[in-house]
């Protein structure tokens, strides 16, 4: 499946080299090199240990379930995605974000079509993390789970 047909077309939008923008990305980011898996030995204590718990829960998942990361930045998880319909959103286009989307507005998705949603160090960036929440819930199917 791909993303086309979860998005709400409805929106003002552009697509360019097959990313939605729904809305302008700032232009003082600068993308850092991408997630190596064989760099992962300088990786901090506390990001050692958050990869271990993806690694860990994702485990749990069934193989090609439809994964949205919020707030994927460059994703040092994207290597434990590769089983899955997994779909990057962020208010950048970092490589491998298929939508380009402020967090703190609507989501520009179909309603219960996320079998997981990942929240890994986004919800301290949003104004407003409960509507944000609102919003996953309407995504997540009614068996779906949040990870953050």
């Amino acid at each position: 499946m791909n993303i086309d047909s979860f998005i709400k077309k409805e929106y003002p939008h552009t697509f360019r080299n097959g990313v939605y923008f729904f809305t302008q990305p700032p232009e003082d980011i600068q993308s850092s090199k991408p997630h190596n898996p064989s760099h992962s030995e300088r990786w901090s204590f506390w990001r050692k240990e958050n990869f271990s718990f993806f690694k860990k829960e994702l485990s749990l998942i069934k193989d090609n379930a439809v994964v949205i990361d919020m707030g994927s930045g460059d994703s040092f998880i994207k290597d434990l995605m590769k089983r899955f319909q997994y779909f990057a959103i962020d208010f950048y286009p970092y490589p491998g974000v298929r939508v380009v989307s402020d967090l703190n507005i609507d989501l520009h998705l179909q309603d219960n079509i996320a079998d997981v949603i990942i929240l890994s160090n986004v919800l301290e960036h949003i104004a407003e993390p409960n509507k944000l929440l609102e919003e996953c819930s309407r995504i997540l199917k009614s068996d779906g789970v949040i990870l953050g």
